[in-house]
C-alpha cells in the first residue's frame, strides 16, 4: 500500500433510497476520476481527487403518494435539492412517476493517518474516518471503501503507479 499512486478508476455505490420509498431505484453512471494518493511509511496519507458522475433516481407513481396527496416531480425536486450534493438536480415526469438526474462533481482533498491490518485499512482525517478493504495486485492498489469521508464516496477505487 505504501507509495505514490494515481487514480485509474472508480465505481461509486448508488445511495440507499429504499428508506424514501421501497420501490425507488438509484444508479450512478458516467463516473470519472482524476487524482493522486500517497501512503507514506510513517502511516500518513494524502488523497486529492476530482470525481464526476451522473446520479439517477427513479420514483414510480406509488412513491409519489403521501396519504391522500400525490406529490409532483417539482415538489420532489425541491425537497431533494436541499442536500448539498443535489444543487443541480432536476426531476421530470416519467411514466406517472419521476426521474431525477443529479450531475455530481466533487473535489476531495484529505490528509491524515492510516492503519492497515491484513486486507483492511482505516483512514483518519481529523474527526472523519473511512474504512476500506484493499489489496495491491499487479502494480495496482484496489480499495473497496465501505464508509465515506469528507466527500470520498463509498465504492471501488483503483490506483496505478
Amino acid at each position: 500500500m505504501t507509495g505514490d499512486w494515481k487514480t485509474t478508476s472508480v465505481c461509486v455505490d448508488p445511495p440507499m433510497v429504499t428508506d424514501v420509498c421501497e420501490a425507488a431505484t438509484a444508479m450512478v453512471s458516467g463516473t470519472k476520476i482524476t487524482g493522486t494518493a500517497s501512503f507514506k511509511a510513517d502511516k500518513t496519507f494524502t488523497l486529492m481527487a476530482t470525481i464526476d458522475a451522473m446520479g439517477t433516481l427513479i420514483l414510480p407513481a406509488s412513491c409519489l403518494k403521501q396519504g391522500s396527496t400525490t406529490l409532483t416531480c417539482k415538489q420532489i425536486q425541491d425537497v431533494l435539492a436541499m442536500d448539498r450534493n443535489a444543487k443541480q438536480l432536476t426531476c421530470s415526469d416519467n411514466a406517472g412517476g419521476c426521474k431525477c438526474l443529479n450531475p455530481y462533481h466533487e473535489t476531495v482533498s484529505n490528509s491524515g493517518t492510516y492503519d492497515a491490518s491484513g486486507s483492511s485499512v482505516m483512514l483518519t482525517s481529523g474527526m472523519d474516518k473511512a474504512t476500506a478493504d484493499y489489496c495491491v495486485q499487479d502494480g495496482k492498489l484496489h480499495m473497496n471503501i465501505k464508509t465515506s469521508m469528507g466527500g470520498l464516496p463509498t465504492g471501488q477505487l483503483s490506483f496505478g503507479k
